[in-house]
């Protein structure tokens, strides 16, 4: 195994890069806000790390406001090494063009206003009149939230969900089934008819007109289950999925997608919503978590940010036109050629080309956040109340090849019991996908993946559904 130092580090990224990009780098650049590498190019660096390192880097180190080389080094098992670099001017004559402005700062700064409001005002503009049909398509004709991955995703949960297939649809013939989930369950990288739920849908619709929407969102985290449920509450809601996973009850994973991912705290306002709905009773670990949630909000400065995201179109409009400039306006720019990159991460499989390791997230029992179990409790409790089905589908956890080198996760008996206490549908798929099925890693996963994990789903559902037709 090669040894976590930071010149092993910078040596892995630049083999997998082609090129000799990081040598300089400093280890508390921010790689991916300096655009130093393309949060397409640190998909595949991930899955050549994990190799070379044999080790499993979490989600949470992808967070563009903390991902550096000391970040990675840490996440692989290395020790993050003293920053000496200093924030340098290179165009002087910006600098000097710059400081002439400042003598008349009045002046500059209206300049600048104006510029700003007058293209905020186009782009709202353009959105609503002749790009509003490409829009459209770029979000799939609402299929999903957002396309492809969450490079892609805008932080405001509401916003995107006006644009959601659910939010416009008329009364269904059959059941109307909510799908939550992660990335893995998103469908990165895949159409959105290829997406786990794209292909629940098709199986299910297909036999019993019933329709699956697709309503996740990256982040293994209740909290975003529940802002995005509490968007969808006065829908019409049959049956609701939640896909479960080690780090959805992990204390540790939890406290990161609150304080580290922005978008979890952005919508803080839906999760104070939805857990109004809750009995004063089990008030409590909603509670803590609100606590928590508010410390990260006010740290992101979420309440401006709110108040500036409702105004300003360019943030909100920011991912069709990112995807504009990737996927053509700029062919040769570094990170640009997303067609090609598209193309690599479709076809990656990193549980073929690595070896088998361990999988494990640890979950012991200074680890384990019951919170998470208490509010799914007492949500299944509520759904059932207004005569929704619950069900609680336990994500695969690797290739069926690596389970001899895993132990069973504590996780599958965790949601075995509390879907027995709450007469909810268990659904264990954690080994039942080959190394051919996984993307990039262990929760990514190929349409063929997805169809299987569909099959399995759609078999449960059936079962359970009295006088319904069987599917094949």
């Amino acid at each position: 195994m090669t040894e976590p130092t930071l010149d092993n580090l910078k040596n892995a990224i630049n083999q997998t890069l082609g090129s000799q990009r990081v040598c300089s780098v400093d280890s508390d650049v921010l790689l991916l806000q300096t655009g130093t590498v393309t949060s397409i190019e640190i998909i595949e660096v991930f899955s050549e790390l994990e190799k070379a390192f044999h080790c499993v880097i979490p989600d949470s180190t992808t967070n563009p406001s903390t991902l550096s080389l000391n970040r990675l080094l840490a996440a692989i098992g290395g020790s993050p090494t003293q920053s000496t670099s200093q924030t340098l001017i290179r165009d002087s004559r910006l600098a000097l063009s710059l400081k002439r402005c400042f003598h008349r700062p009045i002046l500059f700064l209206g300049l600048v206003l104006i510029l700003f409001f007058g293209l905020n005002a186009l782009v709202h503009a353009l959105i609503q009149g002749p790009l509003q049909k490409d829009y459209l398509s770029f979000l799939e004709q609402g299929q999903r939230f957002h396309p492809f991955a969450g490079v892609f995703s805008n932080e405001d949960f509401a916003f995107s969900f006006k644009f959601h297939e659910l939010n416009h649809a008329t009364q269904n013939v059959g059941r109307s089934i909510i799908f939550l989930g992660d990335s893995g369950t998103f469908g990165s990288f895949l159409p959105a008819s290829l997406s786990l739920p794209g292909q629940l849908h098709r199986r299910m619709g297909e036999f019993n007109d019933d329709h699956v929407y697709n309503l996740s969102w990256y982040g293994q985290s209740f909290l975003k289950d529940a802002m995005i449920l509490e968007l969808a509450w006065d829908k019409r809601i049959d049956t609701v999925i939640f896909s479960l996973a080690d780090a959805y009850f992990h204390r540790l994973s939890q406290d990161t997608w609150i304080s580290d991912f922005s978008h979890i705290a952005f919508n803080r306002p839906l999760f104070d919503s939805y857990a109004l709905r809750i009995p004063t009773q089990d008030q409590a670990p909603f509670q803590s978590m609100q606590t928590q949630l508010k410390a990260a909000d006010l740290k992101n400065l979420g309440p401006l940010k709110r108040v500036i995201d409702s105004k300003i179109f360019l943030t909100r409009y920011a991912p069709y036109f990112q995807s504009k400039w990737y996927n053509g306006l700029a062919p040769n720019f570094i990170g640009s050629d997303m067609k090609t990159q598209k193309t690599l991460l479709r076809d990656h499989r990193f549980a073929v080309n690595a070896g088998p390791f361990s999988l494990d997230i640890f979950l012991h029992p200074n680890d384990y956040d019951k919170r998470p179990v208490k509010m799914l409790e007492s949500t299944a409790a509520l759904l059932n109340r207004r005569g929704i089905k619950t069900v609680f589908f336990l994500e695969p956890r690797g290739p069926l090849e690596w389970r001899s080198l895993n132990s069973e996760s504590p996780v599958r008996e965790i949601v075995a019991n509390l879907a027995a206490r709450t007469n909810s549908t268990f659904i264990d798929a954690s080994w039942i996908l080959n190394a051919e099925h996984f993307l990039d890693k262990s929760t990514h996963y190929t349409a063929e993946g997805n169809r299987l994990i569909a099959n399995l789903i759609a078999n449960h559902l059936e079962s359970t559904a009295p006088n319904r037709k069987q599917l094949p």
